[in-house]
């Protein structure tokens, strides 16, 4: 019997991520269609969208699936990224402020 691993998911191996689903929330992916959404081709976009409108759990299950380092490398390169999510990768993943590229935009 197939074992749950991260984010929910049935997997017999959790070691190759590429062929997981992960259920995007519709309140988070609400204007694009979610089943078009690639986990790696789309991760920058999926990675800020969570940060920005996700639930603190959507939150949490990005760094989990992601990993610290992938995440906040994206967040921090993220020009566009809204002051929630600037706030929140900084308490999180304890990045300083001036380490985001958008962090000047509210300067």
């Amino acid at each position: 019997m197939p074992s749950k691993g991260i984010l929910g998911l049935q997997s017999d191996s959790m070691k190759d991520k590429r062929y997981t689903t992960v259920p995007l929330p519709a309140y988070v992916f609400w204007d694009v269609e979610r089943d078009n959404l690639d986990l790696f081709r789309d991760g920058h976009f999926i990675i800020s969208r969570m940060f920005e409108r996700g639930r603190f759990d959507d939150v949490l299950t990005t760094i989990i699936y992601y990993g610290k380092e992938e995440t906040g490398r994206v967040l921090q390169n993220n020009k566009y990224l809204n002051r929630e999510g600037i706030f929140l990768a900084h308490a999180l993943l304890a990045i300083p402020l001036q380490g985001f590229k958008a962090y000047g935009r509210f300067r």
